[in-house]
């Protein structure tokens, strides 16, 4: 019984080579070998080559436009990049103040961005911690 135990697992680990292991283990093993050097100084001249390109991109100079120029959504959104400005210099100041209980507006208009109004100050505004 032992002997048809050792038989079988012989049958089982013998494995008949399939044709892409031929392949690699022979004609691909054999030109590779063979070409090792010329192989070898085409992938350094490549990545000289890539290294050089790869050194030269850079950021875009201006923002792709997916539409002709000449299509209506394209014009439209030209004019609202080159018109109509999104920040920079006109940024918005944000000023905190404590201690004032309202401001008053009167003698200015709601429109006038530099019209700020006059403050009233809060007699019971404390600035020391609760517990002191």
């Amino acid at each position: 019984m032992a002997n048809t135990d050792r038989s079988q697992n012989a049958e089982l680990e013998v494995k008949q080579p399939s044709k892409l292991d031929i392949f690699f283990r022979g004609p691909w093993n054999d030109f590779v070998y063979k070409l090792r050097f010329p192989i070898i100084a085409v992938f350094i001249i490549w990545g000289i080559i890539a290294s050089v390109y790869a050194g030269q991109i850079g950021p875009l100079s201006s923002e792709e436009e997916f539409l002709p120029s000449d299509h209506e959504i394209q014009m439209a959104l030209n004019i609202i990049q080159d018109k109509f400005s999104g920040g920079g210099n006109d940024a918005l100041n944000v000023y905190l103040f404590w201690g004032i209980s309202d401001l008053n507006k009167e003698g200015g208009s709601h429109w006038d961005a530099e019209f700020i109004g006059e403050a009233i100050m809060d007699d019971n505004f404390d600035l020391s911690p609760v517990d002191a």
